[in-house]
């Protein structure tokens, strides 16, 4: 669509200007107002989950109109937010759908978002300095779990063990970080191997490049200070 504001002089209506036209003339425009329809409400929040995983937030469209009944699978919790187009639930063990039954002055929506499940994984950067502290290692919170975090020779943890995120001081050699989690759900397990900053392969520093092949100039390697090149600043 586009608006056109215009004086018209001429034409068949009201007919050709002559000496009663008055000129100069003017339009004065105060503001131009377009409104448009908003499009159906709908539901956001994380489509894929942790068994038993803690503080899931799930909203839909906010308004005083509105009035909110949220459902969720017989497994789940709504912890807040019932009766609001904002919830926070602890999820169950299996796979299912967060519905809203959404009433206005107008219309009554039913939405619906289905929620999937997925393995339990660590968060943590793969390849780290040697003889750092502080680096973080993570998976998603859990309601009900307790978790045993192992590491390689030389890696001590700083402050407590069971929780879902850990502080590492690390050594110089590379090596696995575990996580073991067991929950009303059962144990889940994960690991992730981190290297230690040297001349290596990127983006996967455990996949050497192919030779004879193309290497991507941004993808060289990891390199450092030190190693594949030198910073001036």
């Amino acid at each position: 669509f586009f608006i056109l504001l215009n004086i018209a002089v001429g034409g068949n209506w009201p007919g050709s200007p002559n000496a009663s036209t008055e000129f100069p003339q003017q339009m004065q425009i105060d503001y131009v107002r377009v409104y448009q329809q908003n499009s159906a409400p709908s539901i956001t929040g994380e489509i894929s989950v942790n068994r038993d995983q803690k503080n899931i937030s799930f909203k839909t469209v906010e308004s005083d109109d509105f009035t909110y009944n949220w459902s969720v699978p017989s497994d789940a919790t709504i912890t807040s937010g019932q009766g609001t187009n904002n919830i926070i639930v602890d999820w169950g063990c299996d796979a299912g759908n967060v519905t809203c039954e959404l009433t206005g002055n107008c219309d009554t929506y039913n939405l619906e978002l289905a929620v999937s499940i997925e393995d339990i994984e660590i968060q943590g950067e793969t390849t780290i300095e040697p003889n750092t502290n502080n680096n973080i290692y993570k998976i998603n919170e859990l309601a009900s779990a307790t978790y045993s975090w192992t590491f390689p020779p030389g890696v001590s943890i700083e402050g407590e063990q069971d929780t879902n995120v850990v502080s590492l001081n690390w050594g110089t050699e590379p090596g696995y970080v575990k996580m073991d989690a067991t929950s009303t759900c059962g144990t889940e397990s994960d690991s992730l191997y981190v290297f230690i900053s040297s001349q290596l392969p990127y983006p996967d520093p455990a996949t050497p490049h192919a030779i004879p092949g193309t290497i991507q100039a941004v993808n060289y390697d990891y390199g450092g200070e030190g190693i594949a090149y030198h910073d001036s600043d």
